[in-house]
């Protein structure tokens, strides 16, 4: 067992030229069966393998280094002070959730395991930290765009992704249940969140002006 994420699980198996007319039988008894995806095979030198699932992670893992350094490009604008211009508003937000999904995009690649076989358990704790941390930035500018009285529909939405976090990952932690299915539930509150949020923007935007 080399290393996993709650994405990927990677397995070793030996092969010797003495193992040449041997047959290996793999048999896959998935924990959940819900979420179940048939597995994939690499036959090859460890250097082959990681050097392909490299090539094949190549973009993505350019896409998120990308990400992590606009946004410490956008915090840093953001905390300069240059005479007496201010930084763009929202432009903190903006950094902060660049890195997050970064990181996030990061741990969560295939390669990921391959490449930091030693710290398992922090890497699929880390990406799911991030992966729980990407409304953060969107939900606090939006927060602070809303110019209404009323804003405990928002509170209550962040009430409840908040509640779900908590049930889900001890859950994805212990290996109880999968974060995959809960996927629907996140689904539900990713789409209303982000619906009622626009409304909200839209309804103070209409009544500024």
């Amino acid at each position: 067992n080399i290393g996993h994420t709650p994405v990927t699980r990677w397995l070793d198996i030996p092969f010797y030229e003495v193992d040449g007319k041997s047959t290996l039988i793999i048999r896959t008894y998935p924990v959940y069966h819900e979420v179940l995806l048939p597995p994939l095979f690499y036959l090859g030198t460890q250097r082959d393998v990681i050097s392909y699932i490299m090539y094949q992670s190549f973009f993505p893992f350019v896409m998120a280094v990308n990400l992590i350094f606009l946004g410490m490009i956008a915090l840093a604008l953001c905390r300069a002070k240059t005479g007496k211009h201010k930084p763009t508003e929202g432009l903190d937000q903006l950094g902060i959730l660049c890195i997050v999904a970064g990181f996030w995009r990061l741990t969560d690649l295939r390669i990921s395991p391959l490449i930091f076989r030693n710290i398992q358990p922090v890497l699929s704790y880390f990406s799911l930290s991030m992966l729980f941390l990407l409304p953060v930035p969107v939900t606090r500018y939006v927060y602070s765009r809303i110019h209404l009285k009323v804003k405990w529909p928002l509170l209550l939405t962040i009430a409840l992704y908040v509640v779900f976090d908590c049930i889900t990952f001890p859950l994805q932690i212990f290996g109880i249940r999968d974060l995959r299915q809960s996927l629907v539930v996140l689904q539900f509150l990713a789409i209303g969140g982000g619906g009622l949020m626009l409304i909200m923007v839209l309804l103070s935007q209409v009544k500024m002006r």
